[in-house]
């Protein structure tokens, strides 16, 4: 994919292709099937095999161009939004654009939203209050727009539109829904903070499809504002190393370590030393030895840069310390790592091999990591999982090593 060009999709929205290798279990398969479900069109699906891969991959681009790409109904959480937003459009009798009438009676009107219309000037809209759930309408406008209190924020629209409909209109209604799902999307609910506050909370899961984050591993919180709560993280699965991981255990852990770090680079926003470290780690994969010898240069460059990199030692010094954390679990008392950045660097370390004292770095499983994710921000335990050589979750795949 580096030698073609090709940028890695970091989110759903991002994505063209989904390419899969060799045979998923049946955990990762439900999961790229949620994925391919939130994917744009036009889109193509490839799995692909071991043997003509250049060519998979090239009917996989062409394949983007045909009407293939286009699905005529689609069935996912996006389309049934869309979907229900059209059939309450519909039901509003097609008022649409500039401004729309609200004919409910006020026994019709959910009180839970406090939707308060007064038609009686129809040319000014005034006071709007969205910082809450709920919105005061004082009128509906034409033309203008004065005073829209917006979380502090004064602005001026000519023509508020959401969803299709002028005026104020969110998904048809201008609701704002709390707990539960909607078309299969889970809504926020509300819980207390750690300060005792009620606020939004949001159940979440990361994985165990992710750019930048193990395959097969899954962390579920509560996430109030950007941090998590609540934290569990697991295996669901394995995958089987490639043929590559199962040669000699020093030439392996090389390989483990340059992965570890090109994972790193891409989650810290550091596409070009992730790019660099795929291109150290394919080399470091070949069967020719000069290649695999241009492999280990380039994988000792790359460990220099990020070692010596005051921008990320600025970034992501103190982040995610175990020494001294209160809730840290007994059997990590004896092999403490620092913070991000000081694991990173003992990463750098034992690629570059310049510490004698330093011949690799051990793994560790999700127990180890969870207790440093309770209570951090999204971003941050991102950052932190990475940090960590995870120790290889049990395998469940017996034909062919299955990636999404």
């Amino acid at each position: 994919m580096d030698s073609r060009g090709w940028a890695r999709a970091l989110s759903p929205a991002e994505a063209g292709l989904l390419l899969t290798i060799g045979t998923l279990p049946a955990p990762l398969s439900e999961a790229a099937d949620l994925l391919w479900s939130q994917m744009p069109q036009p889109r193509h699906r490839q799995a692909i095999d071991e043997t003509g891969v250049g060519g998979q991959l090239d009917a996989a681009v062409a394949a983007l161009s045909t009407p293939s790409a286009y699905e005529h109904h689609v069935v996912g959480p996006a389309a049934q939004l869309s979907q229900g937003s059209e059939a309450s459009h519909r039901s509003d009798g097609g008022h649409h654009g500039g401004m729309h009438d609200h004919e409910e009676n006020e026994e019709d009107a959910d009180p839970a939203h406090e939707l308060n219309h007064d038609h009686q000037n129809p040319v000014q809209h005034t006071g709007h209050d969205m910082g809450g759930h709920g919105m005061d309408h004082d009128g509906h406008a034409t033309d203008e727009h004065d005073g829209h209190d917006a979380g502090g924020h004064e602005m001026d629209h000519s023509d508020h539109e959401m969803g299709g409909h002028g005026g104020h209109d969110m998904g048809g209604h201008a609701h704002m829904h709390h707990g539960g799902e909607v078309a299969g999307l889970a809504m926020a609910g509300t819980a207390p903070d750690r300060d005792g506050l009620q606020l939004d909370e949001l159940k979440v899961a990361l994985g165990p499809v992710l750019a930048g984050w193990p395959t097969g591993l899954v962390l579920k919180a509560s996430m109030q504002g950007d941090v998590l709560t609540n934290v569990s993280l697991s295996w669901i699965c394995g995958v089987e190393d490639d043929h590559h991981l199962r040669q000699d255990s020093r030439h392996r852990s090389t390989l483990l370590l340059v992965d570890a770090l090109a994972q790193f680079a891409l989650v810290a926003g550091w596409p070009h030393a992730a790019r660099q470290a795929r291109h150290a780690r394919a080399a470091l994969s070949s069967d020719d030895p000069d290649e695999r010898r241009r492999g280990r240069r380039r994988a000792r460059a790359v460990a220099q840069t990020i070692r010596r990199s005051p921008l990320l030692a600025w970034s992501v010094g103190g982040l995610g310390d175990d020494r001294g954390h209160a809730e840290e679990p007994d059997t990590r008392q004896a092999c403490r790592t620092g913070d991000v950045l000081e694991r990173v660097r003992a990463l750098c370390t034992v690629v570059i091999g310049d510490d004698p004292s330093m011949e690799t770095v051990p793994g560790v499983g999700p127990e180890d990591v969870e207790f440093l994710l309770e209570g951090a921000e999204l971003a941050a335990a991102r950052l932190i999982v990475a940090s960590f050589m995870f120790e290889t979750a049990p395998t469940v795949v017996h034909s062919g090593a299955g990636h999404a």
